[in-house]
């Protein structure tokens, strides 16, 4: 039984501007930029996602990923997300909110503790 493999993948081909821009972008400050540019220009001398992450493009996972976000988002591709999250539930509800509200201005020894201050636990 014959198994099929998977066809290498590599980015289409750059335009002029795209290559002086990457080019340009392997002297970023930034890590996330200057790895995904040289995974970009690897990919472009049609260096299959394996041997650019075993030449230090991290792992293969890592390379497509890179390269599949290069054919959605083009040269924007190169910024990092954020790493904030979008949506969260709320730590404190309106009832913890009112009731640390009337503690604060107390000291924690009102409330029997043996320090001063109110520590996070608390």
């Amino acid at each position: 039984m014959l198994q099929s493999m998977k066809l290498p993948m590599f980015i289409r081909p750059l335009t002029d501007e795209e290559r002086c821009h990457l080019e340009s972008s392997l002297r970023s400050k930034h890590a996330f930029t200057l790895r995904r540019c040289q995974r970009l220009l690897a990919s472009a001398q049609q260096q299959p996602p394996a041997q650019i992450a075993t030449s230090g493009g991290g792992s293969v996972p890592t390379v497509r990923n890179a390269l599949h976000a290069f054919a959605q988002r083009g040269l924007e591709c190169l910024t990092a997300p954020s790493c904030i999250p979008r949506t969260g539930p709320p730590v404190l509800d309106a009832a913890k909110r009112e009731c640390l509200h009337g503690r604060l201005p107390q000291s924690p020894r009102t409330f029997g503790q043996q320090r001063s201050t109110w520590p996070w636990a608390l």
